[in-house]
């Protein structure tokens, strides 16, 4: 009887002592995740497309695209100790990172080779539903697919957008299912099929000034 006691009074203080520690350091209310280093796809929330770079090459941007098991669309995640990670990718070798270190909405994040600074390092802020925000440590901003200009209002689904770094916001091209390589799902809800007006239709030439299809 007495041991049932200490035990359960055990489990108590543990459980008050691990709340403490998350409440006082997250108090934004959603806490920094951790996630074993591995081999992984990483899912776009509102369009269900998979983070692909762009090349295998320094400076090659990256882009969402459908999982096709390609190793370009494959991301290795190592811890680097206090809830910081690496984004390298398995075809390149090459590691995902904000161009220049720069503060800025929308700056491109191409590949790299390693250097230990802070435009390299993410952390990983859990959303819902099983999905995160990847955040740069540099800047704070969110990994994200270019939204577009105004009078495409739904450009961000668009197959090939580029990645980009932006202000986290109540938007869903912001978060990432991070998943296994092999696994087969559908892109979650919620998702939709747009069917856009011929004056939002896309060619296939890259526009560069405003990095549209």
């Amino acid at each position: 009887m007495d041991m049932t006691y200490r035990i359960a009074r055990t489990k108590r203080s543990a459980a008050h002592y691990c709340f403490g520690i998350i409440t006082s350091i997250f108090a934004s209310g959603f806490a920094l995740a951790q996630l074993p280093d591995g081999t992984y796809k990483l899912v776009a929330r509102h369009s269900g497309q998979a983070l692909e770079a762009n090349g295998t090459t320094s400076q090659s941007t990256l882009k969402q695209t459908p999982y096709e098991g390609r190793t370009s669309q494959q991301w290795i995640l190592t811890s680097l100790g206090g809830g910081q990670y690496s984004i390298k990718g398995v075809q390149s070798n090459l590691h995902a990172q904000v161009t220049g270190s720069s503060q800025s909405n929308d700056a491109e994040v191409r590949l790299y080779p390693w250097v230990n600074q802070a435009n390299f390092k993410v952390t990983l802020t859990a959303t819902d539903q099983g999905y995160h925000r990847i955040n740069f440590v540099h800047s704070g901003k969110s990994l994200s697919v270019f939204r577009g200009t105004q009078t495409l209002l739904d450009s961000s689904y668009n197959y090939g957008f580029k990645a980009v770094q932006r202000d986290a916001a109540n938007q869903f091209d912001d978060q990432w299912k991070i998943l296994p390589t092999d696994h087969v799902s559908n892109a979650g809800a919620p998702f939709e099929m747009i069917v856009l007006p011929d004056t939002q239709k896309y060619t296939n030439e890259w526009n560069a000034a405003t990095k549209e299809m």
